[in-house]
């Protein structure tokens, strides 16, 4: 996926994340790493939290303001490494 805009409302109104770029690969032996990249403009904003999710289960979340920024979601078949 190239491009694409997500809003959210606050309360001054519609603020937007645009996002310029998702890299997963569209297929993977199973077992090899994956390398899952997300590239993306706040446009101004500061940045609340990025969480990657496999089907309907979330893996990973990322939350600067948080005193654990990182949180790894025990899944089955997912190793994150954050290194």
């Amino acid at each position: 996926m190239v491009g694409g805009r997500w809003e959210r409302r606050s309360s001054s109104g519609c603020v937007a994340l645009n996002i310029t770029s998702i890299q997963v690969p569209p297929q993977v032996k199973a077992g090899d790493p994956v390398k899952l990249h997300c590239h993306f403009d706040l446009e101004g904003d500061k940045l609340y939290s990025v969480t990657w999710w496999r089907e309907q289960e979330m893996f990973y979340q990322f939350t600067p303001a948080s005193t654990k920024m990182k949180t790894i979601y025990d899944r089955y078949g997912i190793h994150v490494n954050v290194s």
